[in-house]
């Protein structure tokens, strides 16, 4: 837990509040990691007088390894992205940027307009169809050919701002 997890924890106990699923890491006696759920409710006496927590423990180690094995082939995905030198940019079905390598982050840090919201999060879709100005004509082109890839209409469609392909399309990655 980060430090500020553990202030607000304490801030928890400090006023006697139940808490559920806390995660902590530990190392068990034979040196191995292990990973529990911990969950808390205040006991008081009868004069209401704090006399500590009563609870109960899991051991969820076993999905902890089974989430950070789920992880690695994003992380190896995203690290093959980043190590290819094309701007490379990959949307969700409703236009969300999912991932950007670093060179799509370093010309939207260079550039401004739709270029510059190239970020994870952002929805490219709809910030294409908000252009306005000299953008309005290029934001129309790309979101209406993007959509046209996502729907399995094309392959692919190029802009003056590069290729836009479907995942499996000749010269894809």
């Amino acid at each position: 837990m980060s430090e500020a997890d553990w202030q607000a924890h304490r801030r928890l106990l400090e006023w006697r509040a139940t808490f559920r699923d806390l995660e902590l890491r530990c190392t068990d006696r034979a040196g191995q990691t292990r990973w529990v759920s911990i969950s808390g409710e205040p006991i008081f006496d009868e004069q209401d007088q704090f006399k500590g927590y009563r609870g109960t423990m899991r051991d969820i180690t076993l999905r902890k390894q089974s989430e950070a094995l789920a992880l690695k082939p994003l992380r190896f995905a995203r690290d093959t992205l980043h190590a290819l030198a094309l701007q490379i940019c990959v949307l969700d079905s409703a236009g969300a940027v999912v991932m950007a390598n670093q060179p799509s982050a370093g010309f939207a840090a260079g550039t401004k307009g739709i270029g510059a919201v190239i970020v994870e999060g952002a929805n490219y879709l709809e910030l294409c169809d908000k252009a306005r100005g000299k953008e309005r004509a290029d934001g129309a082109a790309m979101a209406a050919g993007i959509r046209r890839v996502m729907a399995r209409g094309a392959r692919c469609f190029t802009t003056s701002m590069g290729a836009i392909r479907r995942p499996g399309g000749a010269g894809s990655i």
